[in-house]
């Protein structure tokens, strides 16, 4: 009697292995294919700034123009428009989008920078007029009218251009160098 209760346990067990491996099989398959398409594709990051006026943006190891731009800007605000008393904080912001290479060289320029500033008791500010976004150098260039200004007083004011140059690193887009084009 048991040899019955057994041999029948036997064939039901037989019977579920051949309705589950089959669907083992396939279940196996498709994760084997969604793994390869996942390595296979590149990640797009869309990027969504507090206000949106055009598409942004990373794809891989290429960024759009208005990417491009933006940071141009973001990063060339935080370079050419300082004051003795926001220098210290803009320099933490900007060294933390600076790439490993061109770190050294950006700290100690704006080191410089923050030393001159207070001594003077100055500021820059930079207005900028065009925006020139070179896609395939990873670069914008930022053409405006630089203030500057010594206690309160305007000392100086020229148009002047500078050009930011990034590189791609880690998953994001890093300032390599920044600049300053003579007008000829």
């Amino acid at each position: 009697m048991d040899t019955n209760i057994y041999v029948s346990k036997l064939m039901k067990l037989l019977k579920q292995q051949r309705i589950l491996l089959p669907t083992l099989l396939i279940l196996s398959g498709t994760q084997l294919l969604s793994v390869v398409f996942l390595f296979c594709k590149k990640e797009r990051i869309v990027l969504v700034p507090p206000l949106v006026s055009q598409v942004m943006w990373i794809d891989g190891y290429a960024v759009s123009q208005t990417y491009l731009q933006h940071m141009g800007l973001f990063m060339g605000q935080l370079l050419l428009s300082n004051s003795a008393e926001s220098i210290k904080v803009q320099m933490d912001t900007i060294l933390r989008f600076v790439h490993p290479a061109a770190y050294t060289t950006i700290r100690h320029y704006l080191i410089g920078e923050e030393e001159h500033l207070k001594k003077q008791q100055g500021s820059y500010h930079f207005n900028v007029h065009d925006i020139t976004v070179h896609g395939k150098n990873n670069s914008v260039t930022l053409t405006g009218d630089r203030e500057s200004y010594i206690g309160g007083q305007c000392i100086d004011r020229a148009k002047e251009t500078y050009t930011l140059t990034f590189k791609f690193h880690n998953g994001r887009y890093l300032l390599t160098r920044c600049q300053k084009e003579e007008h000829l």
